[in-house]
């Protein structure tokens, strides 16, 4: 039996045919056999399932952004979740929407279809700030992991409290 480079709780990046191939970031939370699969919780409240060893790597800032860019556009936004991917990755704040709409791959659309009017160049932060579920508290976490967060600009030449604001 060979030893499983990542063990349960690790922070992972996980490429999955579910999700048209992006990479995103993941939580181990069982190994499966040998190490020839793991049962991983997606970071940015898109479910979980098993994947095949080899589509998982070390947490990258790609697939941390990837997961923080889809957790503050979603429903299941939390404050448990900003944190645990900007404490592992702070790189993943200076993510930007990309493709078509903003998203990142149909499957992320498809994951979450407020998405469709996201515009191309947005950082988690704009994201965050266009969500129906904000809340005093989920800025106070992100803004306490990234104190920057506020003074990035999008694409347009505009803060997150501009798209807060409309």
């Amino acid at each position: 039996m060979s030893a499983s480079p990542f063990a349960v709780g690790a922070l992972v990046d996980v490429t999955s045919p579910n999700h048209g191939g992006d990479v995103f970031g993941a939580r181990v939370q069982s190994v499966v056999g040998d190490g020839t699969g793991y049962d991983v919780v997606y970071l940015h409240g898109g479910g979980a399932e098993e994947v095949a060893a080899e589509h998982v790597r070390a947490l990258t800032t790609e697939g941390a952004g990837n997961a923080l860019l889809a957790l503050c556009g979603s429903e299941k936004v939390s404050e448990e979740g900003i944190t645990t991917i900007l404490t592992a990755q702070p790189g993943a704040a200076a993510k930007r929407t990309t493709g078509k709409g903003g998203v990142l791959s149909e499957a992320l659309l498809t994951a979450v279809p407020s998405w469709a009017a996201i515009d191309v160049g947005l950082s988690p932060f704009h994201v965050l700030c266009m969500n129906t579920h904000l809340t005093v508290d989920l800025v106070r976490a992100f803004s306490g992991a990234d104190p920057d967060a506020a003074e990035r600009l999008d694409n347009d030449g505009r803060l997150p409290l501009h798209r807060l604001c409309g």
